[in-house]
């Protein structure tokens, strides 16, 4: 409508080349009631937090990687092989082009942000190298490689989260593109495009089909308390459960483990729902359903520890190099 057409073109006006991408998680937090923010477990992850985790989980493994390609660089240098120096700079470019990093409850983008940040540092130390080797086909090797939000993939159940995580990499990732000497002009077109990076759904449990309403006896549908809506009691005056704000119950057919996209590295912080609160936030079905998927763990494993046994198999499995999650320091 008219209203939100306005408001759509004062927010093109605004100069959006300074802002900090990672600004998007405290103001949709901000945005979220008290109520569906503790249901979802979202809440804005300080850069300063996220940096503490991206470091040691990628960017030291990959450091020490370039630290060797440089090594080897200086040694032909030294021995007159230039044009070997160069294609040893390239191939680790090219490796670094195609390293899947996986978000699995990536809420708005902010881990997957940075990590696009540490990428974008680490690819313009490498072009420098090869720029200062006399390497002179750079157009075309920027053509061809070059690091892209395609490479930060994400899982998030909430599509407006999943929709903001997409414009969070996106901005960072022009923002990085614009800065550079002539950058603006090496962009390719179209500008934006859909990589379908980022999916929402489930990150820890598949089913067959839609979610069935789940029935009675008599055929009448299921319902049970929203795990939200509260009231005052009239004995005590404190808050209780508002046993009149009902929801659906579901039931899954087939459950079992949600899979993953291919990724070298998995970072995140999932939500944190201890074992007392996972009743009323996701409901009893999909509870037993959760457990039935995950038969070998404990029925008193806390809902964050299912993302951390995904990704300690993946590591196990050697299909992950190495995970990184933040949960808290009280977990069954």
């Amino acid at each position: 409508n008219r209203e939100q057409i306005d408001g759509l073109l004062a927010a093109a006006s605004a100069n959006w080349r300074e802002v900090e991408p990672a600004i998007f998680g405290t103001l949709l937090e901000r945005a979220l009631d008290p109520a569906e923010r503790h249901a979802l477990g979202a809440h804005y992850t300080p850069r300063a937090y996220v940096e503490r985790l991206v470091k040691p989980t990628i960017e030291e493994p990959l450091r020490a990687d370039w630290d060797l390609v440089r090594a080897e660089v200086r040694q032909l240098v030294e021995a007159g092989k230039v044009e070997t120096a160069q294609e040893r700079v390239r191939d680790f470019h090219h490796k670094l082009c195609a390293i899947r990093v996986l978000d699995p409850a990536c809420g708005t983008g902010n881990f997957l942000y940075v990590t696009l940040d540490l990428f974008k540092r680490l690819e313009a130390e490498v072009l420098a190298q090869l720029q200062g080797l006399g390497y002179t086909q750079m157009g075309l090797e920027l053509e061809k490689y070059r690091v892209t939000p395609e490479q930060f993939r994400g899982i998030e159940v909430k599509p407006w989260a999943k929709e903001m995580a997409e414009l969070v990499l996106w901005i960072g990732y022009l923002q990085w593109q614009v800065k550079q000497p002539g950058g603006a002009l090496t962009i390719p077109e179209p500008v934006l495009r859909d990589y379908d990076n980022i999916e929402c759904r489930d990150a820890v449990l598949a089913w067959d089909g839609d979610p069935e309403l789940a029935r009675d006896e008599h055929g009448a549908p299921i319902t049970r308390w929203d795990g939200i809506t509260m009231k005052k009691s009239p004995v005590t005056g404190e808050a209780i459960p508002d046993d009149s704000a009902r929801i659906p119950v579901y039931t899954y057919k087939n459950p079992r483990p949600a899979e993953w996209p291919k990724a070298d590295f998995i970072i995140g912080n999932p939500p944190y729902i201890g074992l007392r609160q996972i009743l009323a936030t996701v409901g009893a079905a999909y509870l037993d359903a959760l457990r039935v998927a995950y038969a070998g763990l404990p029925e008193s494993t806390d809902y964050v520890l299912y993302w951390w046994y995904r990704a300690s198999q993946l590591v196990e499995l050697g299909r992950v190099r190495r995970s990184g999650l933040i949960t808290t320091n009280s977990i069954s």
